[in-house]
């Protein structure tokens, strides 16, 4: 029987397909591998932030993880490491030093001696008007008044403190409501001057995030998002979007890019200067649990998290993908990439753990709804343990099977010999390391059943004999 060869090269470069419409040679798993224009290679695991032993944490630390806590802050000279009701500062040594109860906490802003921290009916500041800069009885609570407000969320901007969602009673704001200090302190002391202020969002519910993007503060709030920016003595405000963030941390970045999901599962990206673009992906966002999902930036690679402690999503060089931690914290710092997390569980369906690496490649062939025979699968891989191929399978349109995981022989061939009208390839790098790579992956089929051959067109689906 004639046999056609189908190349899938490209497919697994481009990471998981950016919406759920069914679609001939897409991928659909990227699990631990990175992609880019060559191929696909390892994810590099971080190390760990904290001591695994001692300390707040205890050993094992994904043994203690609060989902959304632990989490890091880097500032300009301390890094802060915040657990459900307490703040710590972490130290050089990945030992932690406690600083003072904070209940649910929040955001951060960072002065550099002078620090900002927001937590549930809750402001910690650092003063250090009295005494040593690292003293650690310099961090303490603010009672709300005139002229320092209680706040959800908090950033710095150009030396001046911009808030969100105000709590206590201050002029008139309220949850909704976005608020400035004086220029260069953090009085909020509304005056003459006209410096310290606030303004109202057009939209209903909360403001969840105030983040500082290029020349201006991006507002994320529940039913909207815009940004306020420098005008005068005061500021202006631009309208955006009216749809909101989908939860409180489901943010991510740094001043000169942000990655969000907004309340359809949307995934969005604004850039310094520019409108917000959408990204889609809901066919990966929408199964995540909304309210936990918290989104997590490493400044080095540039990657952008989004997890809900059942899976995690990282955006890279726009292309997404999972790997197979769960992280509520990620950082770089001194050279050396790291963060909290546990391990994702086991995919007990389709047969593989949190250390294999993984591709999915959605319905091959999908244009001829007859019966079809996947043959053989060719990976040209670079790997330092096992490779091995599988598929799944489905008839008229059913759910689908997974098939058996065959080893691939040294040179990276296998034959699978599987028929059914619809069938999704797969393969996976056992016990991966990171400088494992997938090059290209090159399937072959037959077409037993005969009775659309009048009508169907090799050609057309890139097939060749």
């Amino acid at each position: 029987m004639r046999e056609y060869e189908r190349d899938l090269s490209k497919v697994i470069t481009e990471g998981l397909r950016p919406n759920g419409r069914p679609q001939e040679d897409s991928l659909i798993k990227c699990f631990n591998g990175v992609p880019d224009p060559t191929g696909v290679r390892g994810y590099e695991l971080p190390g760990m932030a904290v001591e695994e032993s001692g300390g707040v944490c205890g050993c094992p630390i994904d043994a203690t993880l609060d989902w959304p806590y632990p989490m890091i802050w880097q500032g300009a000279k301390d890094n802060y490491f915040a657990t459900r009701d307490k703040l710590y500062i972490l130290n050089i040594d990945r030992t932690v030093t406690e600083l003072v109860d904070l209940v649910w906490a929040r955001d951060f802003a960072d002065f550099g001696d002078y620090v900002v921290f927001t937590g549930a009916y809750q402001v910690i500041v650092k003063d250090i008007h009295e005494g040593d800069s690292d003293d650690v009885t310099n961090y303490g609570p603010i009672l709300a008044s005139p002229s320092f407000p209680e706040f959800r969320t908090c950033c710095n901007f150009n030396g001046q403190l911009v808030i969100g969602n105000v709590t206590s009673n201050w002029s008139g704001a309220r949850h909704n409501s976005v608020g400035w200090s004086n220029i260069g302190s953090a009085d909020f002391t509304l005056g003459e001057m006209n410096e310290a202020g606030h303004m109202p969002m057009p939209w209903e519910g909360a403001v969840l995030k105030v983040k500082t993007l290029g020349k201006s503060v991006m507002v994320y709030g529940e039913n909207g998002i815009g940004r306020i920016y420098p005008n005068e003595q005061t500021f202006g405000f631009e309208n955006l979007l009216d749809v909101g963030l989908i939860s409180f941390y489901a943010i991510a970045g740094d001043d000169h890019e942000h990655l969000f999901i907004d309340q359809d599962w949307n995934l969005w990206q604004i850039t310094e200067g520019e409108k917000p673009k959408k990204l889609n992906y809901q066919e990966w966002f929408g199964q995540m649990r909304p309210i936990s999902i918290i989104g997590l930036f490493d400044p080095h690679n540039r990657d952008f998290y989004f997890s809900d402690e059942t899976v995690t999503y990282v955006w890279r060089d726009g292309r997404l993908f999972e790997v197979g931690i769960l992280p509520t914290a990620i950082m770089y710092s001194n050279g050396w990439f790291s963060g909290l997390y546990k391990q994702s569980p086991d995919d007990q369906h389709c047969g593989y753990t949190w250390c294999d690496l993984v591709l999915g490649i959605d319905t091959v062939n999908s244009r001829r709804r007859s019966i079809k025979t996947l043959t053989t699968l060719e990976v040209d891989a670079d790997y330092s343990n096992e490779l091995a191929v599988s598929a799944g399978y489905s008839y008229a349109h059913g759910e689908f099977t997974p098939f058996k995981w065959i080893d691939a022989t040294q040179e990276g061939f296998a034959r699978i010999q599987l028929t059914a009208s619809d069938i999704q390839i797969r393969t996976k790098l056992i016990n991966y390391e990171v400088d494992d790579k997938m090059v290209f992956i090159t399937s072959s089929w037959q077409f037993p059943d005969n009775r659309y051959n009048r009508t169907f067109d090799h050609t057309k689906t890139g097939e060749r004999s």
